[in-house]
């Protein structure tokens, strides 16, 4: 599993044990996304962009995914 907060420190990005990438705001303490990223076992590491707008995973399933988590 991972964790990264953005510059801003508004958001934080987690990848799971189970392949999610969840999305939480902080301000508001609640999940804005989570994106079912790695199919085949824990996401290893997550991103956040700059910008806030992307998270880039990778998982056990050999996988590098970049996400517009806003769609």
């Amino acid at each position: 599993t991972s964790v990264h907060f953005s510059f801003d420190d508004r958001l934080v990005v987690m990848g799971t044990q189970d392949g999610n990438v969840v999305v939480y705001d902080v301000t508001h303490s609640e999940t804005i996304e989570v994106i079912a990223a790695h199919q085949n076992g824990p996401c290893r590491c997550v991103r956040l962009s700059h910008d806030n707008t992307e998270v880039l995973s990778c998982g056990a399933d050999a996988k590098v995914v970049l996400w517009d988590w806003r769609k």
